[in-house]
């Protein structure tokens, strides 16, 4: 049995036990939940497979399909982490909308000394060039970290104030930030054009503390909106 010490309790954050609660639940202007986490352990070398792939690239952050890339001399635990991602990939992109591009088939191999990322935010836009059928939905990430971890959340209290133009966010001096371990498989509410609305995931991609490189999944989804 999983040690789920490292999970906060606090309002705005669920514990599901499944994979199909996870993909079930749907985020709404009724309740103030806007992150769910399904917490699990799983085997593979996924550090050996995200140093391996981040050598078939050249940049601090890229993308890689791992369907069809072709990653030489992997041992059996790193064969076994991909084949985790792959399944991982498959699930999610078979519950959320259709996407025209094979975009969501990718992992991302992140090792940048600077990114905005850093910075605490929320994710979407509440603003901006969003078309108005995207107005009219809820929206959503699904988040993995495979290795060190990929991102770190707050709970809304925490913030002092929203810059809602560019979404970055102030924490408040004793702020308590927490981490998904790898393998969770954690999904967050984005900002959008809900009127009136402010109970979005406030997160940010943690600074490295090895010479690692991280390895995640990440993929959006939305869906009409639900009661206000």
């Amino acid at each position: 049995m999983k040690d789920l010490s490292y999970i906060p309790d606090y309002e705005e954050l669920l514990v599901v036990h499944s994979l199909k609660e996870l993909l079930n639940f749907k985020f709404n202007t009724a309740s103030r939940i806007n992150t769910v986490i399904f917490p699990r352990e799983l085997a593979g070398d996924f550090n050996g497979l995200a140093q391996k792939i981040k050598l078939l690239g050249s940049g601090y952050w890229e993308q890689f399909n791992l369907f069809s890339l072709k990653i030489p001399h992997l041992t059996r635990q790193e064969k076994q982490a991909r084949k985790h991602i792959q399944s991982d990939i498959r699930a999610i992109n078979n519950y959320c909308e259709p996407s025209l591009t094979d975009k969501f088939q990718e992992v991302d191999i992140q090792y940048s000394p600077l990114s905005q990322a850093y910075f605490w935010h929320i994710d979407g836009t509440i603003e901006t060039e969003e078309s108005e059928d995207r107005k009219q939905k809820e929206t959503e990430r699904y988040f993995i970290s495979y290795t060190a971890a990929c991102t770190q959340f707050v709970k809304n209290s925490d913030a002092t104030k929203r810059q809602l133009k560019n979404f970055m966010i102030a924490l408040k001096p004793d702020a308590k930030p927490w981490s998904p371990q790898c393998g969770d498989i954690v999904k967050f509410r984005m900002g959008n054009n809900v009127p009136n609305e402010t109970n979005f995931a406030i997160h940010n991609m943690p600074i490295r503390q090895t010479s690692l490189p991280r390895l995640f999944y990440s993929r959006d989804n939305s869906y009409p909106l639900g009661p206000t």
